[in-house]
């Protein structure tokens, strides 16, 4: 057995981790027409539209942002884009590996066809696409059973990192941002395992890092 990868039975951490589906991300702004944006929004908009490129300053701002949302090892899964490419995403997810311990990116997971975008189907007052309708398939060899999170430039209503995990199996989103609705939650939440205990970490809007500790899973 590789000695890089925790064995279930050092914590119950590292199952959690497997199986949880929190979403993570390392900033938020509302949808266009909400109302305007801060100028803190503003930004994060801006960077989470560069990293579509990808821009080299965009990576180089988000990458280190992402990376202290996790822990290694794991896998950073890059989520293909409408037209099928992995390119900006795949450069995100490399840049986010680099300086975490026992971190690999693998195109785990691909498009069967290429879709239309959310966005373009709402501004012709069109449905989202559904979980079919992203056409999501796992590709490659087996992965070992290591967190896997689902590296994109920003989140909206959840469906793509969903169709994702259902076509993997497990994993979970990270992303720049979180584009998100005056009524939904505005925190990121991560497990990160430490020797007998969990910690939850929270970042809001408003608040800055807070750590909780919480009692060990059985």
């Amino acid at each position: 057995m590789d000695a890089r990868v925790p064995r279930f039975s050092d914590s119950g951490t590292v199952f959690l981790k497997l199986f949880m589906k929190t979403d993570l991300y390392t900033g938020l702004y509302v949808p266009r027409g909400d109302r305007p944006l801060t100028a803190e929004e503003a930004e994060t908009r801006r960077i989470a539209q560069d990293l579509k490129i990808p821009t080299a300053e965009s990576i180089e701002f988000a990458a280190p942002l992402m990376a202290a949302l996790i822990d290694g090892p794991c896998w950073l899964i890059p989520v293909p884009a409408s037209n099928m490419t992995v390119t900006a995403n795949l450069a995100l997810a490399q840049a986010i590996a680099r300086p975490i311990e026992g971190a690999r990116v693998s195109c785990a997971i691909a498009r069967k066809h290429a879709v239309e975008s959310s966005r373009v189907r709402q501004f012709r007052g069109e449905r989202r696409l559904t979980l079919e309708d992203h056409g999501f398939i796992r590709v490659g060899g087996p992965l070992r059973a290591l967190p896997a999170y689902f590296v994109d430039n920003v989140i909206t209503t959840g469906t793509t990192i969903t169709a994702c995990r259902r076509a993997l199996g497990w994993g979970t989103g990270l992303a720049f941002a979180l584009v998100n609705k005056p009524h939904r939650a505005s925190s990121s939440r991560a497990w990160h395992g430490l020797p007998g205990s969990m910690v939850l970490r929270e970042r809001s809007a408003a608040a800055p890092l807070m750590t909780i500790r919480v009692a060990r899973v059985i």
